[in-house]
């Protein structure tokens, strides 16, 4: 019984967690895209440094993400 009941607590905070952010999934490209094409014209070339910075904190982010996943399911598993 207890299985259940937290298979269900940890669905119900997923379906609530993707609804609170479906909004961010139509806006935030607008806002990147937005921000860069600003930067660069504030910047010029010098830009591409603040680029390539950006991409690097991105994939340190999402390895950071995919680690706590795999420990949130061990948690979830003990």
């Amino acid at each position: 019984m207890g299985e259940v009941v937290n298979f269900v607590q940890v669905d119900a905070f997923k379906i609530q967690n993707s609804a609170f952010n479906i909004s961010y999934l139509t806006s935030y490209p607008l806002v990147i895209i937005t921000c860069f094409v600003f930067l660069f014209y504030y910047l010029g070339v010098s830009f591409f440094s603040g680029v390539g910075i950006f991409v690097i904190a991105f994939v340190i982010n999402l390895i950071l993400t995919k680690i706590s996943a795999k420990l949130q399911k061990k948690y979830m598993e003990c």
